[in-house]
């Protein structure tokens, strides 16, 4: 998990001029959602643009079977935003 942090923290290996968006469960047993909002606030503090979105009750990775609606919806507004910002 510790490669996974930095890697993910390596604008070489995942950059991105669009921000990133965050979707992450306080019920996840694998990842904990304090380590996503660290991980967030950290992104930033080095001057990406961030958007969260935290769900309840879902496991890890669990939130798209549980909610598919919310899920993809959170991604359209995410790639929306950028294309509007960008365009």
């Amino acid at each position: 998990m510790e490669r996974a942090r930095r890697d993910l923290k390596d604008p070489t290996l995942v950059g991105s001029e669009r921000g990133r968006l965050y979707i992450y469960s306080v019920d996840d047993k694998m990842v904990g959602w304090e380590d996503v909002e660290i991980h967030a606030i950290e992104a930033v503090g080095r001057g990406e643009d961030i958007e969260r979105e935290r769900w309840v009750g879902t496991g890890h990775v669990g939130h798209m079977s549980d909610d598919k609606e919310w899920y993809w919806s959170a991604i359209k507004r995410f790639w929306e935003r950028g294309y509007r910002e960008n365009a």
